[in-house]
């Protein structure tokens, strides 16, 4: 167990739902919980790698994953990504460069926003919250939001221990102009 509590990440409370490769809950057996809440009683601990959790609208019960552990094994959870287009230039997108601190391609060009879809949050609430959290901005900020769609993403080789799979979902959008003095253009 100790060697559990060095893996970044471990012991914070982000879950994330186990989705099949177009994005889509997957449910978990009846065995499946009755075992894990076998192995809870036991140990403690276990409450840091799964929650159960009820989806949303078929009353069907699964488990989710701490972001830690779908990432050490390779689990399959929902994101969010938004390109931004500049608000004057046309042709111009934003790029970031990703922190030297990031355990994941530090000091590489990312886009401005991405996510992890937290529990049972729907695509656009996590998306606003990235948006508020990323850049300070408001929904209201930015105008021509666009789904460009999702697609399944898997990155198992490049770092040890580190097993990026995810479904993607993809936005963009266009922060809105602001003219001298703060009013924005519509």
């Amino acid at each position: 167990m100790q060697a559990l509590k060095q893996i970044p990440g471990y012991g914070e409370h982000e879950f994330l739902v186990c989705v099949d490769s177009q994005g889509n809950p997957v449910h978990v057996s009846k065995d499946i919980l009755r075992n894990y809440q076998k192995t809870r009683e036991q140990f403690p601990d276990f409450l840091d790698w799964f929650q159960e959790a009820k989806l949303p609208d078929q009353g069907d019960h699964t488990l989710l994953i701490a972001r830690w552990l779908c990432h050490l094994l390779g689990y399959r959870h929902s994101v969010v990504h938004l390109f931004i287009n500049h608000p004057v230039e046309k042709d111009c997108t934003l790029v970031q460069v990703r922190s030297m601190s990031k355990s994941e391609a530090p000091g590489c060009f990312d886009l401005p926003v991405g996510g992890h879809m937290s529990g049972f949050g729907s695509v656009l609430e996590t998306l606003q919250k990235e948006i508020s959290e990323e850049l300070g901005l408001e929904p209201e900020d930015l105008c021509e939001m666009v789904s460009l769609g999702g697609y399944e993403f898997a990155d198992i080789a490049s770092k040890p221990g580190f097993h990026n799979v995810e479904y993607r979902y993809v936005y963009k959008g266009k922060i809105v102009p602001v003219q001298p003095g703060g009013r924005r253009v519509p």
